[in-house]
Formats: C-alpha cells, structure tokens, sequence
C-alpha cells in the first residue's frame, strides 16, 4: 500500500512540475486529466501511465510537430521533379528570387505560398529556386518577401 501511495505522490509531484496552465479557461480541464492520472497510476501503476503519457506526447508531436525546422521538414510534402521543371521553364531558366542564370539539376522547388501557412501543394504554387535562395526563404509569404527585399510581389512571381 505504501508503494501505491508513493508512486502516486511521485505521479502528482511530476504532473504538478509539467503543468504550465496559467489560463483559468484551462485550468478545468487539465485538473480534471490531472486527476484521471492519478487514478490510473493507482490502478494500473505509475510505470504504465508514464508510459502512455510518452507515447501521447510522442504522437502529438508527430501531428503538430515541435516548431523545429526538422519537424517542418518531415511534414512538407515531396515537390514532383516535373512541377519544378514546369517552373523553371516558366521562369525563364532563372531563380525565382535572385533572377540568377539556374540549370534545371540545381534547381530546388519551393513553394511561392508556405506549406506550413496555407496546405497548398499544387504545381501552379511551385517556383524553381537555387540552393542558397531556398535556404534562406524560409517559410515567408510573397508579402513578407516583397517587405524584406524592398521588390514588388509581381516581379517576384
């Protein structure tokens, strides 16, 4: 018995520690999962519910990823070879952003309207960059671009 009181004093303790709710909209709901954890610890033990909290935690960065570059980068979709080719044709064999001479092999497609802002992967919003202008675009809208460039947005597309 005294090992179950433990565990769950060791469950409220690291639950407290990790609760950051500041919001009193969201103060219910988490008490509320709070002390759902602490019934399964008692249940079920501290060990499974530390582990299902993990894999929670673990799926929930794979759906909303963790705002690091790399998550970004395993939730963009693969730019077809051939769309970047439509660009780079359309765009006169130059980089879309510095206007620099590009050939098709360096060619880098890049989305003009940022995935991680608006889910649009179409061919129609690929432009065909060199490596350093894709690297440094990051993930700016045509209107951010055109503000940090002093260019207009139409000579950028």
């Amino acid at each position: 018995m005294n090992e179950i009181k433990a565990a769950r004093i060791e469950c409220e303790k690291r639950l407290r520690e990790k609760a950051d709710v500041t919001d009193d909209s969201l103060r219910m709901p988490s008490e509320i999962i709070y002390n759902y954890l602490v019934r399964a610890a008692e249940q079920h033990g501290i060990a499974t519910v530390q582990h299902a909290v993990a894999r929670f935690n673990r799926d929930k960065r794979k759906l909303y990823g963790t705002g690091t570059e790399a998550s970004e980068a395993a939730k963009r979709p693969f730019i077809k070879r051939s769309w970047v080719r439509r660009a780079w044709i359309k765009q006169g064999g130059c980089c879309a952003r510095c206007g620099q001479a590009l050939a098709l092999k360096d060619a880098q497609g890049d989305h003009i309207q940022p995935w991680s802002v608006y889910q649009l992967h179409t061919a129609r919003n690929i432009a065909a960059l060199c490596r350093p202008c894709n690297s440094s675009k990051g993930n700016k809208t045509p209107m951010e671009e055109s503000k940090a460039s002093g260019r207009l947005i139409t000579e950028m597309l």
